[in-house]
């Protein structure tokens, strides 16, 4: 059987960004090396994204505001899904 993978080349390449629902923030880091990540059935697999001062300076800088709900956003080939996020300020 075929595994999906995770998809996230750069930053304007990644199927994983944060919404409030009008607006769209990519990522700064993540450990998603090579681009992609293999998920293979049974096996728990870690991925770190921060999102913060963006690596490319044409992207828009994603500021906290306590007042908005914040979703993390998956558009992958095998399936899609907005995740509502607690974000901590700390």
């Amino acid at each position: 059987s075929k595994n999906n993978s995770v998809f996230c080349t750069g930053p304007v390449a990644c199927n994983y960004v944060i919404t409030d629902g009008q607006k769209e923030w990519n990522y700064s880091t993540n450990t998603v090396t090579a681009g992609r990540l293999e998920m293979k059935p049974d096996v728990i697999k870690s991925i770190d994204f921060t999102f913060g001062p963006p690596a490319q300076r044409h992207l828009e800088r994603w500021n906290y505001d306590p007042s908005s709900e914040y979703f993390l956003k998956i558009t992958e080939p095998f399936g899609n899904l907005n995740m509502p996020l607690e974000l901590t300020v700390k």
